[in-house]
């Protein structure tokens, strides 16, 4: 359990990191107007991370993609996964809330019922490595780019490869 919530607070705190700059502009609007925002050091709550970043860029959750491959040096990207195995924002907030109420001792006056999930940890470790294996991130203005964890060649790696505008879905497969 505890380190689901790991890979999920990583996911959150890279979609701040890919964001960063949007974010600290939105905060400082912010101060601007007379709000007060923390810092973006300050955040440390996964959950109010992504409310944070989701105002600065609507856009901002990974796409997961179903396939990819390789046809003479570029990466085509087949389709999209549209079979309700991808990962959302919404079963992100579903997961790292019932992980949470899972890790955490609940307090015995508590009149609310403790959390259950609809799917078991395997099924749910199960679909974020397929989440994260292969995905689109889209910033502020419509640049994208395709992560990929595993190499085409079977070999361990990260990659991350900027793609363009979201209608153009294939790109130069550099090593």
């Amino acid at each position: 359990m505890l380190n689901i919530r790991m890979i999920l607070e990583l996911i959150a705190y890279s979609t701040l990191l890919a964001n960063e700059t949007l974010v600290k502009q939105r905060i400082e609007n912010d101060r601007t107007q007379g709000n007060q925002a923390k810092d973006i050091e300050q955040m440390t709550r996964a959950e109010s991370v992504l409310k944070k970043v989701e105002r600065a860029n609507p856009q901002f959750f990974p796409v997961p993609l179903a396939t990819a491959k390789v046809e003479n040096g570029e990466l085509h990207i087949a389709d999209w996964d549209h079979r309700g195995q991808a990962f959302s924002k919404a079963e992100w907030l579903e997961l790292y809330q019932f992980v949470n109420d899972q890790l955490h001792v609940r307090n015995p006056f508590s009149p609310s019922p403790p959390l259950t999930s609809r799917r078991t940890i395997r099924e749910w470790a199960d679909q974020l490595h397929n989440f994260l294996l292969l995905h689109r991130i889209t910033l502020l203005g419509g640049e994208s780019a395709v992560v990929q964890l595993g190499g085409l060649d079977g070999k361990t790696k990260a990659t991350f490869k900027h793609v363009g505008p979201p209608d153009r879905m294939e790109f130069e497969w550099g090593r």
